[in-house]
């Protein structure tokens, strides 16, 4: 490879390795959606307890008529877990319970953490009576009333209000029969369309033409317009469409005492930094200009490891997570160490700078495939047989023995070699030495 074309490649990574980087931490909104991109590292389910939480406790009122009452409170405790996982709570606990008198699931407690809007996350569950949708204000039940039957789902979205306002609401989704109806209740053009939680009026919204979407959207009157508010109201309306509903406990929510402390996750993230400025120091020690192109490669490791992390639907972050990474980061600098230290035991033979590359790798594939496989095999293992600390650990070794092949096999291997075209004799850059006495290899 020419050094044109080498220098033009190691222009064009390292752009997009700084791009990759940015998009671990950036925060935006999707032009021309409804969904903002919070950066790789926000996106992870975390399960550490660095900021306590609230908890509640409920009891259940279960329908008369409801058959499989506990089977029911279980699915509706699953429900719960994912949508307030997919409102940012990713430690949320939604957990199912039976007094000492009953025989069956009667009672529902949630733990969310710390967050600004918790509270009134937790306030929003015993909301009930059915939800409503009807165009006159009057808590009598009509035929023509879109119920929760016509209803697919509800969920906060970003929406254009006017020419030139835009505003965090709530899109409620119907089915065919519910877009059937809405068009019948709006077939006069111009009105109010008001939203009941059983008797109670939640909120109501004015139309001045018939509605014809699968879909209306709606937004809390009175309060902010951040997306935290929005996903309460849309929570709040979900409630009110449950087929069971929910009375508090003593009316109190319980505030729940932090285990690792509000300023552990930054001493954890600089413990990495400091652990990861450590290892570029001692590849560039130890391996000169060939460090540098470990350090790029470790770059593009780390933002492929938070992206894997939080695409994956299984993976929580937790302080088994947490010892899993820095195992993989380990097994990664051990991965390196073989490569490059066989290339420096080639030159040392005798070898010329490009000839000592291309047998060091050859010579290192098997070990550090070796290394990682079983690494990967260990880390399935414990999955299955493991506690929930040691799941967490497994993913996160898994992920990385897989990437740690990636970056010292493939990524390594082409820095070198375009490397190779601005320096192929100069060992002193590569901290590479020979005996006076051994001839160089032809």
């Amino acid at each position: 490879m020419n050094k044109k074309l080498a220098k033009r490649n190691f222009i064009c990574i390292s752009i997009i390795t700084a791009i990759l980087i940015a998009l671990c931490f950036v925060n935006f909104l999707i032009p021309a959606t409804n969904y903002r991109f919070v950066g790789f590292a926000n996106a992870i389910t975390t399960d550490l307890d660095i900021s306590g939480g609230y908890s509640a406790s409920y009891e259940v009122v279960f329908p008369e008529e409801l058959t499989n009452k506990s089977e029911k409170l279980e699915q509706t405790a699953r429900f719960l877990t994912e949508r307030l996982r997919s409102y940012g709570y990713g430690s949320v606990r939604v957990s199912v319970s039976q007094t000492n008198e009953s025989a069956i699931l009667d009672k529902l407690l949630i733990e969310v953490p710390k967050y600004l809007y918790a509270q009134n996350i937790l306030n929003a569950v015993p909301t009930s009576g059915g939800l409503y949708i009807r165009t006159t204000e009057t808590t009598t039940v009509a035929d023509t009333d879109i119920t929760g039957e016509d209803i697919e789902d509800i969920y906060s979205t970003f929406s254009q209000i006017s020419a030139s306002e835009y505003k965090w609401g709530t899109t409620i989704k119907f089915s065919e029969t519910g877009q059937t109806k809405i068009e019948n209740l709006t077939t006069s053009g111009s009105g109010t369309i008001y939203i009941y939680a059983g008797e109670e009026l939640v909120n109501s919204i004015s139309f001045s033409q018939k509605i014809t979407g699968d879909s209306l959207y709606t937004y809390s009157t009175g309060s902010s317009t951040s997306q935290d508010t929005a996903n309460v109201y849309a929570f709040s309306l979900l409630m009110a469409n449950q087929e069971i509903n929910f009375e508090m406990i003593g009316d109190q929510i319980t505030t729940i005492s932090p285990i690792l402390g509000e300023s552990s996750l930054l001493l954890i993230a600089v413990a990495l930094a400091i652990i990861i400025a450590l290892f570029v120091l001692a590849v560039v020690l130890l391996f000169g200009d060939f460090g540098w192109i470990i350090t790029l490669s470790l770059a593009i490791y780390f933002a492929l490891i938070l992206f894997f992390m939080q695409a994956m639907p299984i993976f929580i972050l937790s302080l088994g997570g947490i010892v899993g990474s820095i195992f993989a980061l380990l097994l990664l600098g051990a991965n390196y160490y073989v490569i490059f230290g066989n290339i420096k035991k080639g030159y040392e033979e005798g070898k010329k700078i490009p000839l000592a590359v291309k047998a060091g790798y050859n010579k290192s594939i098997l070990t550090v495939v070796d290394m990682n496989v079983l690494a990967f095999i260990f880390a399935i293992i414990i999955y299955f047989i493991g506690s929930p600390f040691t799941c967490g650990f497994a993913l996160a070794l898994s992920i990385g023995s897989v990437l740690n092949l990636f970056a010292s096999l493939v990524l390594t291997k082409w820095f070198t070699k375009w490397y190779l075209s601005f320096n192929s004799t100069k060992a002193n850059k590569l901290r590479m030495k020979r005996e006076a006495s051994i001839n160089e290899l032809k």
